[in-house]
């Protein structure tokens, strides 16, 4: 049986990373969507080094002075706006399988198409 918490108290317990794991393409797409819309304008040279963390995923996008504040919102919000251009064709799709695949897979297009804390700090410090 997995433990809702650790077996001490402290950091991840087993479920949290069975959810981790089960989630990661998920979290991956959300983040390589950031990545493809703001590549023509970050300031690198290796897609590696916009790695900021692995587990969990996260991309640290690095914009050069003078980018257009529509291109920072766009790509902070980019997996929202194709999520949710997606969900009335992901949603009836998913929808279509036994319930435990169409739970998995609605919950893995809901959890693409949130912005993330860190996505809406970035808006929060633009407007």
């Amino acid at each position: 049986m997995i433990a809702p918490t650790s077996s001490n108290g402290t950091g991840p317990s087993r479920l949290d990373f069975v959810a981790a794991l089960v989630m990661f393409p998920a979290v991956v797409g959300h983040e390589l969507t950031h990545a493809l819309v703001a590549w023509p304008w970050v300031s690198t040279e290796h897609p590696r080094d916009l790695v900021d963390r692995v587990v969990p995923p996260r991309l640290e996008l690095r914009y050069p002075s003078g980018t257009p504040v529509a291109v920072v919102v766009t790509a902070n919000l980019a997996p929202t706006i194709v999520g949710l251009a997606l969900g009335p064709v992901v949603v009836p799709w998913a929808l279509s399988f036994s319930l435990p695949v169409a739970a998995y897979l609605v919950g893995a297009w809901a959890l693409y198409t949130r912005p993330s804390g860190d996505d809406l700090a970035v808006l929060s410090t633009l407007f």
